[in-house]
């Protein structure tokens, strides 16, 4: 949705990031690795571009606080989309969104409008799918 206006920097710290959201439930799923091309692909970002380097959560959170307050809120918006993409919101996931809530000064009715969007969004997109796969 909003990751072409990262800069190139910016759009990697964001696959190290989400990639380790959606892997902090200790399950990698395919809805996961389908979001996450399609992250790579929003970013015209291939794989063979740039590999996951495993950078820790608490080093993305760092560089995304020097950000401006606009990028901070895409990337929250955008991780809301991987944590949703397996229709689950898991308690380390939980973990993650209150370090990123805390870190860019998120209110929790924020959280919640946001997150809601997020999940219509979703939604739509799976009906979408699956009247196409029909």
């Amino acid at each position: 949705m909003f990751l072409s206006y990262l800069n190139d920097s910016e759009k990697e710290m964001f696959l190290e990031l989400a990639s380790q959201v959606a892997r902090s439930d200790g399950v990698f799923c395919e809805k996961e690795k389908e979001m996450m091309e399609i992250y790579r692909k929003e970013m015209n970002m291939p794989e063979n571009e740039y590999k996951i380097k495993g950078i820790g959560i608490d080093h993305a959170v760092s560089f995304f606080s020097k950000c401006p307050l606009k990028i901070q809120k895409y990337i929250f918006i955008e991780i809301g989309a991987i944590i949703f993409a397996d229709g689950k919101y898991h308690d380390a996931e939980k973990g993650i969104v209150d370090v990123l809530k805390k870190a860019f000064a998120v209110s929790d009715e924020k959280e919640k409008e946001m997150f809601d969007a997020v999940n219509e969004i979703t939604k739509a997109y799976r009906k979408m799918e699956s009247f196409i796969e029909e």
